[in-house]
C-alpha cells in the first residue's frame, strides 16, 4: 500500500489500512485522522508529529514503533498492543483506551491524563515527566518503572505492586496509595513527604 519508506506532510485521513502489515516506514507531520488500522501489524515504523484523531487502531499490534509528538484524541485503541514503543511527547487524552495493552517502552513526556490502566503489567516502563494526573493504574504490576518528575496528582495506584519503581520528585501526597505494595525506599519517601506536610 505504501510504495516508499518516507512520507512527509501527506494526508492519509479516513484511509483503510486494516489487516495490513507495515515495516520500517517513516512518517513526518502526516494526517491519519479517521483512518482504520484494525488488526494491522506495524513494526519499527516512525510517526513524527502525526495526527491520529478519531483513528481506529482496534486490535492493532504496534511493535518497536516511534510515536513522537503524536495526537490520539478520540482515537479507538481497544485491544491495541503497544509493544516496546517510544511515545515521547504524544497525547492519549480523550482516546478510547479501554483494554489496550502496554508492554514496556518509553512513555516519558506523554500526556496520559485520566487514562485507565487496569490489571496491566507496566513493569520496566519509563513514565518520566509524563502527565499522569487523574490516571488509574489499578491492580497493576508496576515493578522497576520510572515515574521521576511525572505529574501524579490524583493518580491511583490502588491494589498495584509498585515495588522497585522510582518516584523521585513527584506529588507523593496527591497519589492514591490504597492497598499499594511498596518497598522500603518508597516507604521512606512517603514518610518524609508526610513529615514535611505535617511539620509544625
Amino acid at each position: 500500500m505504501f510504495e516508499n519508506d518516507y512520507y512527509e506532510e501527506e494526508d492519509f485521513s479516513s484511509m483503510d489500512f486494516a489487516d495490513s502489515r507495515f515495516e520500517k516506514i517513516h512518517f513526518v507531520r502526516c494526517n491519519f485522522s479517521g483512518s482504520i488500522w484494525s488488526n494491522s501489524l506495524l513494526e519499527n515504523c516512525c510517526f513524527d508529529h502525526c495526527l491520529f484523531s478519531t483513528a481506529k487502531l482496534n486490535g492493532a499490534e504496534l511493535k518497536h514503533c516511534f510515536f513522537l509528538n503524536c495526537q490520539f484524541r478520540y482515537a479507538s485503541l481497544f485491544n491495541a498492543l503497544f509493544d516496546h514503543c517510544k511515545m515521547t511527547g504524544s497525547s492519549l487524552v480523550d482516546s478510547e483506551s479501554s483494554c489496550f495493552e502496554l508492554r514496556g517502552g518509553d512513555w516519558s513526556y506523554t500526556d496520559l491524563r485520566g487514562i485507565e490502566f487496569y490489571k496491566m503489567d507496566l513493569s520496566g516502563v519509563n513514565f518520566r515527566n509524563a502527565d499522569l494526573m487523574q490516571a488509574k493504574m489499578e491492580k497493576c504490576k508496576i515493578n522497576n518503572s520510572n515515574f521521576d518528575w511525572a505529574q501524579t496528582t490524583n493518580l491511583s495506584f490502588t491494589g498495584s505492586d509498585l515495588r522497585g519503581s522510582s518516584i523521585q520528585a513527584v506529588d507523593i501526597l496527591g497519589i492514591i496509595w490504597k492497598r499499594t505494595k511498596i518497598d522500603l525506599e518508597q516507604t521512606v519517601q512517603i514518610a518524609a513527604a508526610l513529615g514535611a506536610e505535617y511539620q509544625p
